[in-house]
C-alpha cells in the first residue's frame, strides 16, 4: 500500500476542486492562527467558547470537502467497486497549508459489521447479523450476552428480548436515570450506555463494529479477517485468510464474483455461500474521516461521516464531532 502524495493527488485530478479545497485551507491561514495564539493563554473553559466559531468550521469544512474529493475520484473509476487500495484507503502523507499541518484518514465504515442491523423494520431481529455478532463476540472473548442489552436498546418496543437486556424499568432505576434510546445507534461509544458494556468492551469492538444509521451491507473487499470468518460458520480463520490473499491481488467486482469464489476455490456449498453473501456488498457509501489541523503546539481535532445520498448522486457530510482543541 503506497502513500497518497497531495501534491500527486492535485496534478492527478481531473479539475480543479481539489485544489480549490487547499486554497480555501490556506485562504483563512492567517484567521485560524489568530485564534489558536489567542487561546494559548485562556483556560478550558474559554477554549470551549472557539470550538462554536464559525471560522473554526470554515476550516473544518475544507478538510471534509478534501475528503469527498478523494472520495469522488474512486467513485469515478469504479462505481462498482471499494478496496483498500484505492486512493481513499492509501496513508495521505500530513501537508502544510501555510502554517499549519493538516493531516487526514479515511476509514471505510462498511468495513465493520453494522450494529444497527441487528433490528429491521424498528423491531424485528435480523437473525443473520444475530448469529454473525455471536460469533465475532465469541471470537473477543466478550459475552455474546451483551448483543441481546444491543437489541433492547435499539428496538422501538419496550419489551425485554432477554433477561440480559433491559428496557426503561432497568435504565431508570440507575442513579442517574435514563431511558432507552429505542433507535439506531448514531455513535458506537452510545454503547457505553448499555447495560453491561464498559471502555475495555468497547476498544475491544471498535476495529469490528460501526454504527450506520440506515441498513447497510457489509464490503467483503474491506473487511478484516476475524470479521471475515465471523460471517459465517464455514468460513473461519484459513478461508478468511484465503480471502484476504486473493481480493488484495485482484478485488471483488461484484457480490456474483465473490459467489464464484466461494464456489470454486473454497469449495462451498450453494446454501452456505447463500447465507454468506447475504448482506455482502463490493462497494462502500459510507466512510468516517479523522483529520487534525495542527499549527505549532495546538491542534484542533475531529471527525465527519461522509456517505452518498439516497440517489448516490453525491456524498453528503454529517454527525461531525469537534473532539478538542488542545494546546500542548
Amino acid at each position: 500500500m503506497g502513500i497518497l502524495n497531495v501534491s500527486f493527488y492535485l496534478k492527478f485530478r481531473n479539475n480543479g476542486s481539489a485544489l480549490i479545497s487547499v486554497l480555501i485551507l490556506l485562504g483563512f491561514v492567517s484567521s485560524l492562527l489568530a485564534i489558536l495564539l489567542n487561546v494559548g493563554n485562556q483556560d478550558q473553559e474559554q477554549i470551549g467558547q472557539y470550538q462554536k466559531n464559525n471560522i473554526i468550521y470554515t476550516h473544518i469544512h475544507a478538510v471534509e470537502d478534501f475528503a469527498i474529493n478523494i472520495l469522488n475520484i474512486d467513485f469515478q473509476n469504479s462505481p462498482n467497486m471499494t478496496y483498500q487500495s484505492e486512493n481513499w484507503g492509501n496513508p495521505i502523507e500530513p501537508f502544510s497549508v501555510g502554517s499549519y499541518t493538516v493531516s487526514l484518514k479515511i476509514k471505510d465504515l462498511q468495513s465493520k459489521i453494522n450494529i444497527n442491523s441487528l433490528v429491521l423494520n424498528n423491531s424485528d431481529i435480523n437473525y443473520i447479523q444475530l448469529e454473525r455478532l455471536v460469533s465475532l463476540f465469541d471470537q473477543l472473548d466478550i459475552n455474546q450476552d451483551l448483543i441481546y442489552a444491543i437489541i433492547d436498546w435499539i428496538d422501538y418496543d419496550s419489551e425485554v428480548f432477554s433477561s440480559s437486556g433491559g428496557e426503561d424499568d432497568y435504565y431508570l432505576s440507575l442513579n442517574p436515570g435514563y431511558r432507552t434510546a429505542n433507535r439506531a445507534i448514531n455513535n458506537l461509544d452510545e454503547v457505553l450506555l448499555i447495560k453491561g458494556f464498559d471502555k475495555t468492551i468497547l476498544k475491544k469492538l471498535k476495529p469490528y463494529l460501526s454504527a450506520i444509521p440506515r441498513e447497510y451491507d457489509t464490503n467483503i473487499n474491506t473487511i478484516n479477517i476475524n470479521t471475515i470468518s465471523a460471517l459465517h460458520p464455514m468460513i473461519g480463520l484459513i478461508n478468511a485468510e484465503k480471502i484476504i490473499r486473493y481480493r488484495n491481488e485482484k478485488p471483488f467486482e461484484s457480490v456474483k464474483d465473490f459467489s464464484y469464489y466461494c464456489k470454486y476455490n473454497l469449495r462451498l456449498s450453494d446454501s452456505t455461500i447463500n447465507e454468506i453473501t447475504n448482506m455482502i456488498t463490493t462497494k462502500s457509501e459510507n466512510f468516517l474521516i479523522e483529520g487534525k489541523i495542527s499549527m505549532s503546539d495546538h491542534n484542533l481535532i475531529f471527525s465527519t461521516i461522509i456517505n452518498h445520498d439516497l440517489d448516490g448522486s453525491r456524498f453528503l457530510k454529517h454527525n461531525r464531532v469537534i473532539q478538542k482543541i488542545k494546546i500542548m
